[in-house]
């Protein structure tokens, strides 16, 4: 709720994550038996070894909670970028859905800040297919102009503003199409208040050769969702110095004729790009696909880098639950040789890891939602603006903990089994 920075917040967001760990660590002993008993009441129905297993649990809630901790770390790091994926590809989804109007668009392959621009000739060429009906071309340079005010060098992006608007929406606010032309840009309402102009105002800027020119303010958007630099000019601008860069377009938005499907526009459009392997035309739908894989794969590999702190973290429950079967050797010995069977111990010990690690999943599945829901607060609406919960994925994260604790539990578990009752009987 803070007016500070993004990194600001997100820096406070850590400290705050880290001190919501050690003050859990310290309080959970405190409610770790209430919890564990109202985690195994499903359990307590299988018979008696899970009734003792629940009750092994929650009378050393000091010991539950020390195993716990470490899970649940790992489990709350892994929730958070679970919701901050979610939330990034539900955002992505809108932008297409809402802001995106073109049927197809037309781009090369990314190389470093910016795509693989291509000849004009092809976009003419795509122009020229009966089943188009026009396209816009765009161009985009990273470093295109700098403002003469503070000298500050801006990415910049152009194409004709007055087809804009039939092929995607940037919230225009404001505009004045008289002034649409030769020396005109449309910026974003952050870049319009930080330089202190409105519609009809100009903006001295510098390009690359050196030159300087007057630009007009010919509108004001909101959304930077597709113009992330906030700065749009019309193409003509470049076209009318040819000192000027780009000379090549980076995307191209197609829209087709009334009456042509899918398939027939991708195999005409398909035609002018053979032969050019690093140019693709994608439609909104593969936009989507493709965007939301590139999430997925990021959150793969993060979660696999996670996911070893959790294996870490079931060695410590694992170690744990040993140091506990050691503790009560005596006891085993006891319940042994009043009837207790090998498999009703192996099934107390199994059933109390599952207990010891769902109680640590429960922990860090809430607390990584309360800080991915936080970031995604943080994190500025032009990147991420939707809150999504991946309630499946945070079952699963809940299930894999659960396998996890009776996976922990099996040598501890077969080594209770295993004790000789008289010498557990007599050990002190």
């Amino acid at each position: 709720t803070a007016d500070l920075s993004t990194s600001m917040l997100m820096a406070l967001l850590g400290a705050a994550a880290l001190n919501s760990f050690l003050g859990i660590n310290l309080l959970s002993p405190l409610f770790a038996g209430r919890v564990t008993y109202f985690l195994g009441l499903p359990t307590a129905k299988l018979g008696v070894p899970s009734k003792m297993a629940r009750r092994n649990a929650g009378r050393s809630p000091e010991r539950t909670a020390t195993a716990a901790s470490a899970l649940m770390i790992g489990l709350a790091l892994v929730a958070t970028v679970s919701v901050i994926s979610e939330s990034l590809k539900a955002t992505v989804s809108e932008i297409l859905e809402e802001d995106v109007i073109s049927d197809w668009w037309v781009q090369g392959e990314s190389l470093g800040p910016e795509p693989l621009g291509f000849s004009p000739t092809i976009t003419a060429e795509i122009a020229d297919l009966p089943e188009v009906k026009e396209v816009l071309a765009m161009q985009l340079s990273d470093e295109g102009l700098r403002t003469v005010v503070d000298q500050k060098v801006k990415r910049v992006y152009s194409a004709d503003l007055t087809s804009v608007p039939k092929y995607f929406n940037i919230g225009l606010s404001d505009k004045d199409e008289s002034l649409i032309g030769n020396n005109a840009i449309y910026l974003h309402e952050d870049e319009a208040e930080k330089y202190g102009v409105v519609v009809g105002s100009t903006l001295e800027v510098e390009f690359v050769d050196q030159s300087q020119r007057a630009l007009n303010v010919a509108g004001i958007f909101t959304s930077k969702s597709i113009i992330d630099s906030g700065w749009l000019l019309d193409s003509s601008v470049y076209a009318s110095n040819e000192n000027l860069v780009p000379k090549s377009d980076d995307f191209v938005g197609v829209l087709v004729r009334d009456g042509v499907n899918e398939q027939s526009a991708r195999e005409a459009i398909n035609a002018v790009l053979e032969g050019y392997e690093q140019i693709e035309a994608k439609t909104k739908a593969e936009f989507e696909d493709e965007a939301q894989d590139q999430i997925d794969q990021t959150l793969t590999v993060v979660s696999v880098l996670l996911f070893i702190s959790v294996i870490l973290a079931v060695l410590g429950v694992a170690i744990t639950l040993a140091l506990s079967v050691f503790e009560r050797t005596r006891e085993i010995g006891l319940t042994r040789a009043v009837g207790a069977t090998r498999k009703q111990i192996k099934r107390t010990v199994r059933v109390e890891g599952i207990l010891v690690a769902l109680f640590g999943g429960v922990l860090g599945v809430a607390l990584g939602l309360i800080f991915g829901m936080a970031c995604v607060q943080i994190i500025p609406d032009d990147f991420v603006s939707e809150l999504a919960i991946p309630w499946g994925n945070i079952l699963r994260n809940l299930l894999i903990a659960g396998v996890a604790g009776s996976l922990a539990a099996y040598f501890p578990a077969r080594r209770a089994a295993k004790l000789n009752v008289l010498d557990a009987i007599n050990h002190e």
